[in-house]
């Protein structure tokens, strides 16, 4: 997947994805540096601060990253890495209001639309939003690996998932 030009956007019903700004990186490492977001994100570092944000765009890992936006308001991040995987998350005044499952499905679209491979993600096991989503997008259970997680210091169980362009292509059709 190509880097999200400062120019391209991604609109659904009720959220803008767009490209990640330096204006953004306050409100982003706000978001993320919430325990109840970051307990779930085993690679994120802890605690978050606007560094790490800072260091994360300048990345080339933050290729492919989307900024959500809701109402003018940062809410989180969907990201398709140059290895295929997609990642998220949300910040806590958003949950569970269907987000960023609508988020990860205009992505996975349009990552598919322009002949993406296929995509793996994954999420630790007790997420159950995580899950949720993943599954909805039509991703299957490929195997279970224990995992370090920085925010908590400890391993954790992650369930690995993929997501086949012929599956996107079956739930879509």
């Amino acid at each position: 997947m190509e880097h999200s030009e400062t120019s391209a956007v991604l609109a659904t019903d009720r959220l803008l994805l767009r490209a990640l700004r330096p204006d953004d990186l306050p409100a982003i490492a706000a978001g993320i540096g919430d325990w109840e977001v970051a307990r779930w994100l085993p690679r994120l570092p802890w605690p978050y601060a606007l560094k790490d944000a800072e260091d994360f765009m300048q990345d080339p890992v933050s290729i492919g990253a989307w900024l959500i936006e809701i109402s003018g308001v940062v809410a989180g991040m969907v990201h398709i890495g140059v290895t295929g995987e997609l990642g998220y998350w949300l910040a806590r005044p958003f949950h569970g209001h269907g987000y960023m499952t609508e988020a990860a499905e205009a992505l996975v679209a349009r990552h598919f639309a322009q002949r993406g491979g296929d995509l793996i993600s994954g999420y630790v096991t007790g997420n159950t939003s995580s899950c949720n989503v993943l599954t909805k997008l039509g991703f299957s259970n490929t195997q279970l690996v224990r995992r370090q997680s920085r925010p908590l210091n400890t391993e954790v169980e992650v369930q690995r998932m993929a997501l086949t362009a012929e599956d996107w292509a079956k739930r879509c059709s």
